[in-house]
């Protein structure tokens, strides 16, 4: 891995910037830089890496197709931060769609939701099946699921009361059924079979992935998470650069450059529409230019990282893995900005503060000072419009669930911006952080801060009555309050 020297010189760079912001916008510059992987790591290891991840990944969606006809695959379409050069810090999260071959069976429809549905207009259709070979092995497989595994009575993956009954008009006779989103949980169910009959001790079982922080698996060695991953197969494999997460989402493919991916939602009959080519032309172009520029690319790498740290402050104090945002929240917040943004290219610090102020803005209340910001313990629900289907709402973040986040976006805003010393930086991108904050140190306010929130939460649960009031005085005498609310 390559190590970067940094340096933290705002004097001559943004002589007609205020200084504040000066200090944000190299903060972002510099940070961006040094967990940017493609920094960190050479072309040749990231490729040799990334190479392995995508072949082992091919190989278990062959394998598995041969071993269930019913999921075999036709491609496998890469995705996620990797492909799109944003990924941060170390490159040992992939995610992949791998497309199901039935989507080309003949009695196979994808269609709209009805017109009278409250889902209709947003991004989400229904996967059709009409009656044939297929929907008879279904229907078996269906039958055969839901007898031999407990409590999966309600995980029937072949629906037959359609919100309008049809018959077909392909020249079969019988109805149209409809592919269930459970099938998903047949899907990981017999996934796990296949890799235990298949490869040996090499496949470690399944794990709760989620309680576990930095797994040290040898090369070639692997296990399921216990539960689906939203709609996806969650392994972990030992790759060349280490333990790497790998996200399986089946799909079935729809119209060019768009699949259709399982959502648990009315009646388990609803998929969502999910546009898997950048270049796909946005749905509504007012709102959103889907690729970040360079500048707020800098941003929202910045941003996943705060991310990155909210993990491992809550592990650290507690063991425990937080609610995070997830990257996609953040780039349709980017987005959002960059939308009206024009001074990127010389102040990348102000767009980092206009995009916190928006979240906090949402949880203003009438008559606060503006050094006052409110965060709400229970979850008050942030929502903006997806990319591609503006009517679908997206929940970017909540006041409840992701607020150890939200208060650290709001610290290291008020903190780069207000302390004119700058050698703190390079101890949050430290990889051991924040294992290297000692008592006294600017980023010992954090962890304090930190706490003091967790036990705000705690009381506030016991009692009714949060210790609600946090501040923050800046050597530059500027005081930010942080008042958390029921």
């Amino acid at each position: 891995m390559i190590t970067t020297a940094v340096t933290f010189d705002t004097s001559e760079k943004y002589q007609d910037t205020h200084p504040g912001y000066a200090r944000l916008t190299e903060f972002v510059n510099i940070t961006s830089s040094k967990v940017d992987i493609f920094n960190r790591y050479k072309h040749e290891e990231l490729e040799n890496h990334t190479r392995y991840i995508t072949d082992f990944a091919e190989s278990i969606c062959t394998g598995f197709g041969e071993y269930n006809e019913q999921f075999k695959t036709k491609g496998l379409i890469p995705r996620g931060s990797y492909f799109e050069k944003t990924k941060i810090v170390s490159p040992k999260e992939y995610d992949f769609l791998p497309v199901l071959a039935l989507s080309d069976d003949a009695s196979v429809e994808v269609c709209d939701v009805p017109e009278d549905n409250a889902l209709a207009g947003k991004g989400y259709g229904m996967v059709k099946i009409h009656p044939g070979s297929l929907q008879n092995r279904l229907y078996s497989d269906s039958i055969k699921y839901c007898s031999s595994v407990p409590d999966s009575s309600l995980f029937m993956f072949v629906i037959d009361h359609l919100p309008h009954p049809e018959h077909s008009t392909n020249g079969s006779l019988g109805k149209v059924c409809c592919l269930s989103t459970c099938i998903a949980n047949h899907l990981h169910d017999d996934i796990n079979s296949y890799l235990k009959t298949t490869y040996g001790s090499m496949y470690l079982g399944k794990k709760n992935h989620k309680e576990e922080k930095n797994p040290c698996y040898t090369l070639g060695s692997f296990s399921l998470h216990v539960d689906l991953h939203g709609p996806s197969v969650w392994l972990q494999l030992g790759g060349p650069l280490g333990t790497t997460d790998i996200d399986l989402c089946f799909c079935i493919a729809n119209e060019p450059g768009c699949v259709m991916v399982p959502t648990f939602l009315q009646d388990d009959m609803y998929w969502a529409k999910s546009i898997v080519q950048t270049q796909y032309p946005a749905t509504n172009h007012n709102l959103y230019t889907y690729v970040p520029t360079e500048n707020h690319r800098q941003l929202f790498l910045l941003m996943k990282y705060i991310s990155h740290m909210c993990d491992k402050i809550q592990w650290h104090l507690y063991h425990k893995h937080p609610h995070l945002i997830s990257s996609y929240s953040y780039k349709l917040m980017v987005m959002k900005h960059q939308q009206s943004c024009t001074g990127s290219d010389s102040n990348v610090g102000k767009c980092f503060e206009d995009v916190v102020e928006y979240i906090f803005n949402q949880f203003r209340q009438e008559g606060n000072a503006s050094n006052q910001y409110m965060l709400p313990i229970w979850n008050k629900t942030i929502k903006l419009p997806d990319t591609y289907y503006p009517n679908r709402e997206v929940s970017i973040a909540s006041s409840g669930y992701n607020k150890g986040e939200l208060l650290i976006l709001l610290w290291v805003l008020k903190y780069v911006k207000h302390t004119r010393d700058t050698h703190w930086w390079d101890q949050l991108m430290d990889d051991d952080f924040p294992n290297n904050v000692k008592p006294g140190d600017v980023s010992n306010s954090l962890l304090d801060t930190f706490k003091r929130m967790h036990y705000t939460g705690l009381l506030l649960e016991l009692t009714g009555e949060p210790n609600n009031q946090i501040n923050w005085q800046h050597e530059d005498g500027i005081q930010t309050q942080l008042l958390f609310t029921d």
